[in-house]
């Protein structure tokens, strides 16, 4: 709990560093190269679990597949029940859900398609979707099980959340994770045009 603690503190304090951060001295792919030592340092963790000899082939399973689709399918049936309960158009909605957590090129493409309205809607549908496994990873642990937070991040169950599922979760699931995150990466532009 003390770690989602400092998750939040650690958010909110990003929120309000307007104040005494130069920012407009950073260059502009400083949080990119963040991500990407973040992504590394990860990556390096995981060579642990293989040093023992034992290759990603060997942990690697066919059924891993299905996560992929069925988190997709949860997403679509998430946006069938908001389209019938608030009368919004369910290919508008369908189109919002398929980002799957990849927030900024699925309000990119809605954007230039349907208009702003809808981007916004997508680029917020999307970012809180990333936060909620960000903050909520304990507790859909506990209510779902450990492989709750690769479905809850969706694609960015190999980017942003992989540090929380590793710690929540276990290294045992940091394969299927960045498997899962890959496949549904290359897949949201795919379903997002699809239903445009």
């Amino acid at each position: 709990m003390r770690f989602v603690f400092f998750l939040i503190a650690s958010f909110v304090l990003g929120l309000f560093s307007f104040v005494w951060f130069p920012f407009d001295l950073l260059p502009g792919n400083a949080i990119s190269l963040l991500l990407y030592m973040q992504l590394f340092l990860v990556g390096a963790s995981l060579v642990g679990t293989f040093a023992n000899g034992q290759s990603w082939r060997d942990e690697f399973h066919w059924s891993w597949l299905c996560y992929p689709i069925l988190i997709t399918g949860g997403a679509y049936l998430a946006g069938l029940l908001f389209s019938l309960v608030f009368d919004y158009p369910l290919f508008d909605i369908l189109a919002v859900m398929s980002g799957l957590g990849y927030y900024s090129i699925t309000s990119t493409l809605i954007a230039e398609v349907r208009g702003e309205e809808l981007a916004v809607l997508g680029l917020f549908t999307n970012m809180f979707r990333e936060l909620m496994s960000i903050f909520l990873a304990p507790l859909l642990i506990r209510l779902f099980g450990k492989m709750a937070p690769i479905a809850s991040a969706a694609s960015t169950s190999s980017d942003t959340v992989l540090p929380i599922i590793l710690r929540f979760s276990g290294k045992e699931y940091a394969l299927l994770a960045v498997f899962n995150g890959i496949v549904l990466t290359i897949a949201v532009p795919f379903l997002v045009v699809a239903f445009l």
